[in-house]
């Protein structure tokens, strides 16, 4: 019995040159060609209305220029809120402009997405970067960005 048929043996390549460009092929492949790892500046932050914590919500991070679309980070039951990626922990150095949203509603599979609940400590202005004024230049290191919003 034979492993491996005559058919498949004729379509391996014979050259030394072939065998190397398939060597290097299966390399690359394997190796893949991904870009060299970022330098990641840790965010985090406390969010707050008025002085009083919010309770829920998302900080969501605009960096076009870094290659971040849009990054959130989820706020906790205490307004604290912490940022990781795939990548680890924090954002790649730069500026981004910064908005506060309500969570997210579940709905369940097939029915309408309803409008999030209105959300009263998280004033409409910060929904939107265009006006919630927040900026952020992510260096090297820990980046404390604590948000005390006002009506």
């Amino acid at each position: 019995m034979e492993i491996l048929s005559p058919w498949i043996l004729s379509r391996f390549p014979r050259s030394g040159r072939e065998q190397w460009l398939v060597l290097a092929c299966c390399l690359a492949t394997l190796l893949g060609c991904g870009r060299p790892a970022r330098e990641l500046g840790q965010v985090e932050g406390q969010v707050t209305f008025q002085g009083q914590a919010v309770g829920a919500g998302l900080v969501v991070f605009h960096g076009p220029q870094q290659g971040i679309p849009m990054m959130t980070a989820a706020v906790d039951s205490n307004g604290h809120y912490q940022v990781a990626m795939a990548e680890g922990r924090g954002l790649p150095l730069g500026e981004y402009q910064v908005r506060v949203v309500p969570p997210p509603v579940e709905v369940a599979f097939g029915q309408p997405i309803a409008e999030p609940a209105d959300s009263g400590n998280i004033p409409p202005r910060y929904r939107d970067v265009a006006t919630s004024g927040l900026t952020l230049r992510v260096t090297s290191g820990g980046n404390r960005f604590d948000i005390d919003m006002l009506p």
